[in-house]
């Protein structure tokens, strides 16, 4: 009927090129061209790696190849489309061609295309692409697709942090409290709540500002700093060492 086309693939991807396809470039008797059709690659969903996060889609670069003869900065062109999670339809982003004329010479093709529909942003937790190839109605060079690079931005949730410096050495604070004692009460608690083996769930922060009071959060180990050396006596060869923390607490 015309319309099954048989296509030789080598087994091996390095003798390709031994395997030429002239069947459907009209150079075999009773072989024409149907320039109307194209052929699709189409890629599977892109997450990032991260799938349950919500990423902006900034651009798509696409790598294609011409090895031909024919120089008219035209041999092929590749309509490039994007679906997210959520698309029923595609979004044409652009076109790219095997080779353009630019500056007096032919480039290969390598162009980025803006993802976006319309002047709207694109965004989603995953993308997909369809590459549409069609060659020169002239002369039958195959399409070569070398690669697509998609260039997107993955944040993390945000979360609240807090920060707080604190004196080790005193035994109680401003209201008598006892914060401290020889044995290193304090340090002993910041060092455990901050080991994921010994306290693996949130801690709840009590504030008297209402912005930050009854927070889960949890703590990186504190980081304790010198800041005084004082002797006990003008003769004495002990000293006593005064000491500052510092600790941080991020919201769950």
């Amino acid at each position: 009927t015309g319309s099954i086309i048989a296509l030789p693939i080598a087994i091996t991807p390095v003798n390709q090129y031994k395997y030429e396809y002239f069947g459907y470039n009209g150079s075999l008797p009773g072989y024409t061209h149907d320039f109307t059709t194209a052929g699709w690659v189409e890629t599977s969903w892109i997450d990032f790696e991260v799938k349950s996060i919500d990423k902006y889609f900034h651009s798509v670069t696409i790598f294609s190849d011409y090895t031909g003869d024919v120089k008219s900065g035209n041999e092929y062109k590749l309509s490039v489309y994007f679906k997210v999670d959520g698309d029923i339809v595609w979004t044409h982003a652009g076109d790219v061609k095997a080779s353009e004329y630019i500056n007096g010479k032919f480039e290969i093709g390598i162009k980025e295309l803006p993802i976006k529909y319309g002047s709207k942003s694109a965004s989603g937790k995953k993308i997909k692409f369809r590459v549409k190839m069609m060659p020169q109605a002239s002369k039958y060079e195959s399409p070569r697709l070398k690669a697509i690079v998609v260039n997107g931005i993955l944040r993390l949730p945000s979360k609240r942090t807090w920060s707080f410096n604190f004196l080790v050495d005193p035994e109680v604070d401003l209201n008598d409290k006892p914060i401290h004692d020889k044995t290193g009460v304090l340090l002993y608690w910041l060092n455990k709540w901050a080991n994921s083996k010994t306290y693996a769930i949130p801690l709840t922060m009590r504030t008297n500002d209402y912005s930050s009071d009854d927070v889960q959060v949890m703590i990186d180990p504190a980081s304790i700093t010198t800041y005084d050396v004082l002797s006990d006596t003008n003769a004495s060869k002990n000293k006593n060492y005064k000491h500052v923390g510092s600790l941080t607490l991020y919201e769950v």
